[in-house]
């Protein structure tokens, strides 16, 4: 079938325009502005730009990922405040721990954007920017005149990511606050959480901003290999409560199939009998173990030395171990709470069952398995001295993460943005502090 005339006149477009995106950026590589020198880094996003528009902790997520995988970000802060997360616990000479965990790599400058000179700031910075990443509540950036379609003019290549409670449209909830706890709320993760006689409970962790950001962080980059084709750039609206409801697993497809609300399992698993948090000489609880098919469950049973129970029509199949839980905890539970859990560890692994101990943070921090994989890292502060951070849990086998430097002060940058970057003289730099815009 022969191609219309004008489609084939709109695929070349298309090539030269890859061609030409595809050229810069390896000028991009090449080029490090800040000393002036040519030099290549081997990172997958070196030579890319973001504008970093975030704070508390779902936007300052996807931003550091992007940092650690080699773009150069730049992270706008309020005059005299900055980011949020610079007022939450602990701290240091000031320096707060919450902000250093997900901020490195990262140049802060300030800037009041709510001002028209401000504003013409921020344009400048987005015709130098290949990404910018906003967690503002929907419709901020839209009265402040920088939401994407005003910014795609001033540069259709630009890759904008939104993270916002409920989305930026298709929502009846727009315009209600939201944080992380909210979301676990009403995405359903609090109903699943907790044991079964007891009420739902919130997850400790922030886990819905930190999976906010990993999804938007995974909308960036699929908008960046597709911008390699077409040369524009697109919209990423991520929406927590959405991130919340598919954290939930199969909830929704059980509620589906079933017509009933998933019960909570507190330790254990909705499908699975064996599995679960068993005490030990260390304490209660102190050892978790998955058992997730018949090879598992008579293995189990030969290690606690209960052969005689591979027959018992309790064991016949996930289902029926799941309903008689109670019964193997505590059979289980018989053996394990008269050993330590270093013993039993090494004992159930080697014979191949899925196992290990409940491990508190500090025995996280200790265990030689993060350090030697370098998911914990120890970074220099010149306030702070040494301090360790978790690092983005995967590794590239060709192109490294950067080499992780320290969160900046507030507006540590701004001579590097206004100066280098803008082109501003002291003088006319002194000026906008003056007027309190930087």
């Amino acid at each position: 079938m022969d191609v219309p005339k004008n489609s084939k006149k709109k695929y070349l477009v298309q090539q030269k325009v890859g061609i030409v995106l595809a050229i810069y950026t390896m000028c991009r590589y090449q080029l490090n502005l800040e000393k002036g020198e040519i030099m290549f880094e081997n990172t997958c996003l070196n030579g890319l730009r973001v504008l970093d528009v975030t704070r508390y902790l779902a936007g300052p997520t996807c931003t550091q990922i992007l940092s650690d995988l080699g773009a150069e970000v730049w992270k706008i802060e309020r005059l005299g405040v900055g980011d949020d997360g610079r007022f939450f616990t602990p701290f240091i000479e000031g320096e707060s721990g919450w902000y250093h965990a997900f901020n490195r790599n990262k140049r802060s400058f300030t800037l009041n954007f709510t001002t028209q000179e401000g504003k013409e700031l921020f344009c400048e910075l987005v015709k130098r920017c290949d990404i910018l990443i906003e967690n503002n509540a929907a419709g901020v950036m839209k009265r402040h005149g920088l939401d994407y379609d005003t910014v795609s003019k001033i540069n259709p290549g630009i890759i904008y990511g939104s993270i916002s409670g409920y989305g930026q449209k298709d929502s009846p909830y727009l315009n209600y606050p939201a944080f992380d706890g909210v979301a676990q709320a009403m995405g359903g993760v609090i109903s699943l959480n907790g044991m079964e006689d007891q009420p739902g409970m919130k997850a400790g962790p922030g886990i819905i901003d930190l999976v906010s950001g990993y999804m938007c962080t995974i909308g960036v980059l699929a908008a960046l290999a597709e911008r390699e084709r077409s040369g524009r750039g697109q919209h990423i609206d991520t929406c927590m409560m959405d991130a919340a409801l598919n954290l939930t697993e199969h909830a929704v497809t059980y509620y589906s199939f079933t017509g009933e609300n998933m019960p909570r399992c507190g330790n254990g698993h909705i499908s699975l009998g064996m599995t679960g948090c068993f005490d030990t000489l260390d304490g209660k609880g102190s050892f978790y173990m998955n058992i997730s098919g018949q090879k598992f469950a008579l293995l189990i049973l030969d290690a606690i030395g209960r052969p005689e129970l591979k027959d018992d029509p309790r064991n016949k199949d996930n289902q029926t171990r799941r309903e008689n839980r109670q019964f193997w905890d505590k059979v289980i539970n018989e053996y394990t709470s008269k050993r330590t859990r270093k013993e039993i560890v090494e004992q159930f692994s080697a014979m191949h069952i899925p196992c290990g101990p409940v491990n508190t943070i500090a025995d996280c921090f200790n265990d030689q398995h993060f350090r030697d994989r370098g998911e914990i890292v120890e970074l220099e502060h010149p306030k702070i001295g040494k301090y360790a951070v978790t690092m983005t849990p995967f590794k590239m086998s060709r192109t490294p993460f950067v080499k992780p430097t320290p969160a900046e002060g507030l507006g540590e940058s701004n001579d590097f943005i206004y100066g280098d970057i803008l082109g501003k003289t002291q003088e006319e730099m002194d000026t906008l502090k003056a007027a309190k815009i930087i």
